[in-house]
């Protein structure tokens, strides 16, 4: 974590951590999605920035898809040690601790089960990792209140090829904007799109089952 703690104090030299982390989320978001969606428009963040920085970011990814090997969470430990630093509680629960209750908890008699896991406050989706490091086959239904924890989740989601749902907003009032959902091609190649949360009068529904063949416009599956 060394290597990729000094890339990204280069990177926010001069510039807000938090602005900066998003923008690395974001351009990730970008390159894996299909089309974009109408509340939550994916942009290039890169567009108009110096080529150091660019290539500051690229160095970046790198030594974070190193880092993310044996379904680790770099983004999660950039997040705590330089955004939030504690702050409203957001320190996850160490990757070993993770495991060890994945462990404890799972039907390991089963490495191929198709099970779905839940996680109302999903967080970076350490959880989900855990449990993806002893079967792959299992389908993921996080939420979170804070969008920026909803975009480490889904880019951990992609970088390990997993199956996912991660719906931005508040599990315990039942309220959602959208979600992202990943999937992987016949190839295993993993991509991302979005679910817009429409269903008036039904607040009961919390995550509404994908239809069979969606229909994808801009990105935006119906």
């Amino acid at each position: 974590m060394k290597e990729l703690n000094k890339l990204f104090e280069r990177l926010i030299a001069s510039e807000s951590s938090y602005k900066v982390f998003n923008e690395l989320l974001d351009y990730l978001l970008f390159s894996m999605c299909i089309g974009h969606h109408p509340e939550y428009e994916l942009k290039n963040p890169f567009t108009d920035c110096k080529d150091e920085k660019l290539m500051l970011a690229m160095e970046f990814y790198k030594a974070m898809g190193e880092e993310a090997e044996g379904f680790e969470d770099p983004l999660g430990e950039i997040f705590m040690e330089h955004i939030t630093k504690g702050q409203n509680g957001q320190f996850f629960t160490p990757m070993h601790i993770c495991k060890m209750m994945a462990a404890m908890t799972m039907d390991r008699t089963d490495p191929d089960s198709q099970e779905t896991l839940n996680d109302p406050a999903c967080g970076s989706a350490r959880m989900f990792l855990a449990a993806a490091s002893f079967n792959r086959n299992l389908e993921f239904n996080g939420a979170d209140i804070d969008l920026t924890c909803c975009k480490m989740a889904t880019i951990n989601m992609l970088l390990n090829s997993l199956k996912a749902t991660i719906s931005w907003g508040d599990s315990l009032l039942n309220k959602f904007q959208f979600a992202f959902v990943t999937n992987v091609t016949e190839d295993k190649i993993p991509y991302l799109k979005f679910l817009k949360y429409d269903i008036p009068n039904k607040p009961e529904i919390v995550h509404p089952e994908l239809p069979k063949n969606p229909v994808v416009i801009q990105g935006t599956l119906f």
